[in-house]
């Protein structure tokens, strides 16, 4: 008797709601976010499996990048530059500097400032993670676009025409 009541008291079974659902798209806007986080995803994992070569994190790398392309960047910079928590980045440049691939010293005007350096160790593994990084993306370059012209193009024009 109780699954007899849980049967009737199912409205979507008893309306006929079930066999409408077939009937209804998920919107393009949707499955484009979708596609965009699959491909997020993907890259994110080719990235970190080529860093791996380099003995870095993609966390690492970023911070090494942000550091070599400002002069002595002082952790608030570059907190603000990669958008993360104090606790962060000083973890980050804490493994770095475990690593011998940055240092940090205190500004003579102002020891309360502190900069980030590269060590030469550091500059040749950003160097070396550059070019591993360069061959990755020229061996990934053909997925891509068959990924973007597949999924993305069909996508972006069906909301273009909304």
């Amino acid at each position: 008797m109780a699954g007899t009541e849980a049967t009737s008291a199912n409205p979507s079974s008893a309306d006929g709601l079930v066999s409408d659902l077939g009937k209804l798209q998920v919107p393009d806007l949707a499955q484009l976010v979708w596609h965009l986080a699959e491909l997020h995803g993907n890259l994110a994992s080719g990235l970190a499996t080529a860093l791996r070569q380099t003995s870095l994190t993609s966390d690492q790398f970023r911070v090494i990048a942000a550091i070599a392309d400002i002069e002595a960047p002082t952790m608030g910079q570059l907190t603000v530059r990669l958008d993360l928590a104090n606790s962060s980045l000083s973890r980050i440049v804490d493994s770095l500097e475990v690593a011998n691939l940055v240092s940090r010293q205190q500004k003579p005007s102002d020891r309360r400032r502190i900069t980030v350096t590269l060590t030469t160790e550091g500059e040749n593994r950003f160097r070396t993670a550059i070019q591993i990084l360069d061959d990755w993306q020229e061996s990934s370059h053909e997925s891509l676009a068959y990924q973007l012209n597949e999924k993305l193009k069909n996508l972006l024009s069906r909301l273009a025409l909304s």
